[in-house]
């Protein structure tokens, strides 16, 4: 499991609070978050527990105003500290005044997604002496941008058929690792077709008759 205080790279934090990379990079250029939740050096990352913060952020965009939900962080980070004097099973609600906000669904949320996020991580294995450094599935040669790519356009039941080494699990973590982990630029071409799948695929080919 992800510790609070490691850093997650801005597409990893986008996932895990559910918005788009684009909102943590405005959590940070607006100071939404304070400056110990974030770095900008060697490109951007937040810490893990600031998933939380930026998620109640954006999903309270249309109930409180932009000072409110920056008073209001203040208080959920008192309510993620240890020693915050809180039972993390009880009551997470904070009450400003006639506002009443329960952070118990966000917190769940959030540390469900770290949680799996963690497991996308220790699923994927970069060696150069597979598939020349492609990021696989661990125990096989199944390139995980491969199979995310497939996921999402037919049925899962399809996607164990043309991999049928991996679990639905698998293919899970593997489209949860693509979407916090974007490829740049033009993906690497499959050097070796993946470990036993089933090749499905329909070319016509045009053939030019050269002119007298």
């Amino acid at each position: 499991m992800l510790m609070a205080s490691e850093m997650l790279k801005t597409a990893e934090a986008a996932m895990v609070a559910n918005v788009a990379p684009s909102y943590v990079n405005r959590a940070i250029d607006e100071n939404i978050l304070p400056s110990r939740y974030y770095r900008r050096d060697n490109g951007r990352s937040v810490r893990a527990d600031a998933c939380a913060l930026i998620a109640f952020y954006a999903e309270t965009a249309n109930l409180l105003t932009a000072e409110m939900r920056k008073e209001m962080i203040k208080s959920l980070i008192n309510l993620q500290k240890p020693g915050g004097g809180r039972d993390p099973e009880a009551d997470m609600s904070i009450r400003d005044g006639v506002v009443t906000v329960d952070f118990g669904p966000i917190l769940k949320r959030t540390h469900e997604a770290l949680k799996r996020l963690s497991e996308a991580r220790d699923m994927v294995v970069v060696s150069a002496d597979i598939l020349g450094g492609t990021p696989v599935i661990k125990g096989t040669r199944v390139p995980v941008y491969d199979v995310a790519a497939v996921a999402l356009q037919v049925p899962i039941d399809e996607v164990l058929k043309d991999y049928p080494s991996i679990t639905v699990n698998q293919v899970e973590l593997a489209k949860l690792y693509a979407k916090a982990n974007p490829l740049r630029g033009r993906p690497k071409m499959v050097m070796a077709p993946p470990e036993k799948a089933v090749i499905r695929a329909s070319y016509k080919v045009t053939r030019s008759t050269a002119s007298a």
